[in-house]
């Protein structure tokens, strides 16, 4: 088991993504041992009971402990001779004078328990950042030269705490595989694509591995409820607002690739296959009918397939976990979530 591959995969969801210092004054009613602990808890066993289908590792997760740690994961190949420690941090334990040595003296108490095998050190803070980020700034300060060490802040901690099951699947997945050759293609197919298009291609891929469907009428496309929602939230730009790169285009070029175009649902669905029909889908002229090309999507439907089998998914959501997988809208800077 690559223990380094652990720590990526709980690193990256730690920090997945920044939210406003202004979402994290909720932190100042959730109470360290009744919220807080819980919470970290139950991801935690998430995110480990989810890596544990591509890497097997013997674990196991202690909550609101002592020696320094608030959540202490235990781990190794066939012993737990691994660990690494949560220590948790509230609103209310900041606003205490001794936060700062409390915290020092914790994290050397975990450093004497553990010694060697202490893997890595997290110190959670869920606090209102605004109101103590003088503070944050001190820990960050005092733990800095700790290369074991890592601070999550609370912007970071709000997005935390509301990982769906399914973002954690897709993310550790991503890391397990992102060097697989099986999904290095299946992205070389994705890259040609905008986000509409994607979810058409995904959509049709399922029911090919689902009901043996190849051939497609364009009314059942038309009234998908995945493609409709992935349409409906994608901001309407012109397909080269996707395939740009900036450093090369003047801003007049650039302002007119942003402008939302604010075409009908149907209408961008129907561009979308105009463009698919030309590449990637064959069209019938006399029934209309859409036929996909199933060698071309193969590694799309080996991971579709196998996500499947793994997670038992239904259909819509079992797109949506594609969609963090390849991390589609992220690629593309929209803050948009299915």
């Amino acid at each position: 088991m690559d223990e380094q591959l652990l720590i990526e995969v709980i690193d990256g969801l730690l920090r997945y993504k920044q939210n406003t210092i202004k979402s994290t004054e909720v932190f100042k009613s959730m109470k360290h041992n009744k919220n807080l602990c819980p919470a970290v808890d139950k991801i935690s066993k998430s995110i480990l009971d989810c890596f544990n289908k591509y890497q097997k590792v013997v674990y196991d997760i202690q909550g609101i402990g002592d020696r320094g740690s608030d959540i202490l994961i235990r781990f190794g190949q066939k012993n737990f001779d691994k660990y690494i420690v949560m220590q948790i941090k509230s609103y209310d334990d900041l606003e205490k004078d001794i936060y700062l040595s409390k915290l020092r003296l914790q994290f050397d108490d975990a450093s004497d328990e553990y010694g060697e095998k202490l893997v890595h050190y997290y110190i959670l803070l869920c606090t209102d950042e605004e109101k103590h980020k003088n503070k944050i700034r001190q820990i960050n300060n005092k733990f800095s030269k700790k290369t074991n060490v890592t601070v999550i802040e609370p912007t970071y901690m709000i997005s935390f705490l509301t990982h769906s099951q399914l973002r954690i699947n897709a993310f550790v997945e991503y890391l397990t595989k992102k060097e697989d050759i099986v999904y290095k293609n299946a992205l070389r197919v994705i890259n040609e694509l905008t986000p509409t298009e994607i979810a058409i291609v995904l959509s049709l891929s399922f029911d090919v591995i689902e009901y043996g469907t190849r051939i497609f009428n364009k009314e059942r496309i038309l009234n998908d409820s995945f493609i409709l929602e992935t349409s409906s939230k994608t901001p309407d730009y012109e397909r080269n607002y996707y395939f740009r790169d900036y450093e090369y285009f003047d801003e007049d070029y650039i302002s007119e690739l942003k402008k939302v175009l604010n075409r009908k649902i149907e209408d961008r669905i129907s561009n979308d296959l105009d463009y698919l029909q030309d590449n990637y889908l064959w069209i019938n002229n006399t029934t209309g009918e859409y036929e996909i090309d199933i060698k071309y999507f193969k590694p799309l439907l080996s991971i579709l397939l196998d996500s499947q089998i793994r997670f038992k998914y239904e259909k819509n959501e079992l797109l949506k976990y594609m969609f963090n997988l390849f991390r589609i809208f992220e690629r593309y800077n929209l803050e948009i979530e299915l």
